[in-house]
């Protein structure tokens, strides 16, 4: 979600002195960290001050987030072997209903329309029917609760007349 931090492991559980991480978003490098020189480096403006680099593990954290950090991520980690992650990150904006509009283009005219419109009827409709639906299951125990009544009338008069 915007505004929130996700951060996204190289799955490597101490790095040695001289590893080397690379972290990419698309085609621009936006972080390296080498802890024997002690170079850590933000190259990309996008992410200006929200970025942070675990110097144990050297995973990446991206604080307060925008749709815009969506994207393909990729940490390039270089020491006695060369190992490679790559993360699909979505990240999704808050959408509220009073946000939501749908807009028709019809041959002759346009409308518009406002999706808190649209919902207010649905829910008064489920209620409605939530409402008739318990109706009808209380007309349906009332009648065969009525009917078993009939019958056992039915079968003690037939049992008296036969006495």
């Amino acid at each position: 979600m915007e505004g929130d931090s996700f951060t996204l492991p190289t799955g490597v559980i101490k790095i040695q002195e001289d590893d080397l991480i690379m972290w990419m978003c698309g085609d621009y490098c936006i972080a390296k960290l080498n802890i024997s020189s002690q170079v850590i480096s933000e190259t990309h403006d996008r992410f200006r001050d929200r970025l942070q680099l675990d110097h144990q593990t050297g995973s990446l954290t991206i604080t307060n987030t925008t749709t815009t950090d969506s994207g393909l991520y990729k940490a390039q980690m270089i020491g006695q072997q060369v190992s490679r992650k790559t993360f699909n990150v979505s990240v999704i904006g808050d959408i509220s209903v009073s946000d939501l509009s749908i807009s028709l283009s019809l041959p002759l005219e346009t409308q518009h329309l406002d999706i808190t419109q649209l919902c207010q009827p649905s829910v008064i409709q489920l209620v409605i029917s939530a409402l008739v639906g318990v109706a009808i299951v209380v007309v349906l125990v009332y009648d065969i609760t009525s009917r078993r009544a009939e019958q056992k009338r039915r079968a003690l008069k037939s049992l008296s007349d036969h006495n």
